[in-house]
């Protein structure tokens, strides 16, 4: 039985890409998976907890196979792909990775794989680990600088504070005349933000 599984990390991506590549995939060695057997996530791929990742690992059974077209679709640093492709694999399960065919190995007519492909396999599985893996590190490093540099340039990070500057004076010289649940109300804020002004 042939399985799909897509991901995206958020709302503003879209899974356009991966199914036409995974459409074209299946179509050129005619391929047919049933409806029910393709899966989404839109979710980073950081965390396991993926609702229809789980579906679908729960589904699948031993020389079923997987078609996805990133290895990174399993996650997105080296050891969590490596503990899931190592759960599929040991469960029987043959994955296919549409943008690496070097590393996807199905067994030949009498049902066995060659140490010659498994051998290939396992170079490329390890470089592709290291590929995603250095990814997320450049991701990481590089909004590390960003934030660094906008903090250095004087640009405020994060929430927009709830109350100007302007606000902040007002409420200082009323704290002795009203309360900081009336503040609150005539401000729009809680009361507990009210008493940290100073």
């Amino acid at each position: 039985m042939y399985y799909i599984y897509q991901r995206v990390s958020c709302d503003k991506q879209s899974l356009i890409r991966q199914e036409g590549a995974i459409g074209d995939y299946c179509k050129a060695n005619n391929i047919e998976v049933p409806e029910e057997n393709i899966f989404s996530d839109v979710i980073t791929g950081k965390t396991i907890k993926r609702e229809n990742y789980q579906q679908m690992k729960a589904k699948l059974q031993k020389e079923d196979v997987l078609i996805m077209l990133d290895l990174d679709r399993l996650g997105r640093n080296w050891d969590l792909i490596k503990k899931e492709w190592k759960e599929l694999t040991d469960k029987g399960v043959y994955i296919i990775i549409v943008n690496c065919p070097l590393i996807n190995v199905m067994p030949d007519s009498n049902g066995t794989v060659s140490i010659d492909k498994r051998l290939i396999q396992e170079m490329m599985f390890t470089l592709l680990c290291y590929v995603s893996q250095r990814e997320v590190e450049k991701i990481s490093t590089r909004t590390k600088e960003s934030l660094k540099a906008k903090r250095e340039q004087g640009i405020r990070l994060g929430k927009p504070p709830k109350l100007s500057p302007e606000q902040r004076a007002e409420i200082k010289s009323l704290k002795g005349i009203k309360s900081c649940k009336e503040l609150g109300e005539m401000y729009g804020v809680n009361a507990s933000t009210i008493s940290r002004i100073k």
